[in-house]
């Protein structure tokens, strides 16, 4: 076939527009390409500098906290410490890191927070001296962490490194699957090895370093069982045949393990008492009433010796009624002393059963203080907009897992809704204030 030079001419023209189009499109992506990768750059070069100014107002915050003297000024100094660690937490947040790679730094900064919320809770009685101490090391700590990450921001602003270097360097691994950190990546690594010991915190929150070193109070000076006890014991107890040894689990509880296909039991080492029961299966139907299925659960733990338990909160999902029961001393809730039983609403049976609570804080030598400040009294820090219509005397637990004895009183608002105010019996201060969440699924206290 002979080609003209007019249709060589042609299909030459035709072919330089196909690549003048193309390239205009791939021009056109690379630059969209490039402005994304600027604004992702741009957004975590703020979230690193957010970060920097963050720890820099927590070093302030605790330097002004160290110094308050009066109840107002440290309630408001510490309050001051919670809401910039939680600020630096966020921004620590949205740095483009892998979680584990600034560990040390986020639980400095959950702890502080925590750590400085109690002492604000606390303010009326002033600071301790360790108390103040404990202040100034984290503080410290904050500045020498501050110090460091201005370091590296110093380098981002300079354009030594960039962000995209770090995204970069979580992904690259050398041929045995190490990490190969880039500088930027290496930088944060560096401030996680050297990073300060934090000081002991023993306070009333949930980091508090009592709670690594809290052991069952039921099961701790008991007697050990053998697995073949132990095994007995889950199946006289939980009424599931054929249950085998799975394994031993360790921790603050150790506990053998028995299964027998789905269903599983967990019987402690100390003591031989029931940790848990697993026996799931499906649940078409409801044919008993809630009272029905929470005297099922009351008559379970009876029989298998958890006498004096109260119901207080049950949830209905899947057709099985989850119900918390507390254990009831003199009169007394004792909340911490929790017992789950989970009842199928077909038949009756009991599908599940949790005494974690129950096993962590039951002591039979429990003694209440004396009660300085009597029903009536308390009565009157009720706020005047809610209306009481029910009371308990009642044991509840603390953010650090200890006890306060509360008088507990059940409200109602003029539109129907539910609130429960705990006042501390020995202080008359409201101690906790619960919304009672009720429905035709249950009724829950958050």
């Amino acid at each position: 076939m002979n080609i003209t030079k007019r249709h060589f001419v042609r299909l030459l023209s035709f072919a330089l527009c196909g690549l003048a189009v193309f390239g205009g499109f791939a021009l056109r992506e690379k630059a969209r390409a490039d402005a994304a990768a600027y604004k992702l750059e741009v957004r975590y070069q703020h979230a690193f500098t957010e970060l920097v100014n963050g720890i820099t107002e927590v070093d302030s915050a605790l330097q002004k906290s160290m110094y308050a003297s009066t109840a107002p000024m440290i309630a408001a100094a510490c309050i001051d410490v919670y809401g910039k660690a939680n600020k630096a937490q966020s921004a620590l947040g949205n740095v483009p890191l892998e979680a584990n790679r600034m560990a040390n730094t986020a639980g400095f900064l959950s702890k502080t927070g925590d750590y400085s919320f109690s002492l604000a809770k606390n303010a009326a009685g002033g600071y301790t001296q360790e108390q103040r101490e404990i202040l100034g090391k984290l503080s410290g700590i904050a500045g020498t962490l501050r110090a460091n990450l201005s370091d590296i921001a110093e380098k981002l602003n300079g354009g030594e490194i960039s962000i995209s270097e770090l995204i970069e360097s979580e992904r690259e691994v050398d041929d045995a699957g190490n990490e190969i950190p880039g500088e930027l990546a290496g930088g944060f690594k560096a401030i996680e090895s050297e990073f300060p010991e934090l000081p002991s915190l023993v306070y009333d929150g949930p980091f508090s370093q009592h709670l690594d070193t809290k052991s069952p109070a039921y099961t701790e000076n008991l007697e050990e069982v053998t697995q073949e006890e132990a095994l007995k014991i889950a199946e006289e107890f939980s009424d599931i045949s054929n249950l085998e040894f799975h394994a031993l689990r360790e921790g603050k509880v150790p506990a053998y393990c028995f299964t027998s296909g789905q269903a599983g039991v967990s019987v402690t080492v100390n003591g031989g008492k029931i940790l848990q029961i697993s026996n799931p299966r499906d649940v078409y139907a409801q044919n008993l009433s809630v009272e029905d299925a929470v005297k099922v659960g009351k008559d379970f733990l009876g029989q298998r010796g958890y006498a004096s338990m109260k119901e207080s909160y049950y949830t209905l999902n899947n057709n099985v009624l989850l119900i918390n029961f507390a254990y009831v001393q003199d009169s007394v809730v004792c909340y911490p002393d929790l017992a789950k039983v989970s009842v199928a609403m077909d038949d009756g049976s009991v599908v599940g059963f949790e005494g974690t609570g129950y096993i962590m804080n039951h002591s039979e030598s429990r003694e209440f203080p004396d009660i300085a400040v009597d029903r009536t009294t308390a009565e009157a820090v009720v706020s005047p907009g809610l209306k009481i219509i029910k009371y308990d005397l009642a044991i509840i637990p603390t953010d650090g897992q200890n006890e306060v004895l509360v008088h507990e009183f059940t409200c109602e608002t003029d539109d129907g809704k539910h609130y429960i105010i705990c006042v501390n019996a020995l202080t008359g201060n409201e101690e906790k204030i619960l919304i009672l969440l009720e429905d035709e699924n249950g009724a829950l206290a958050i």
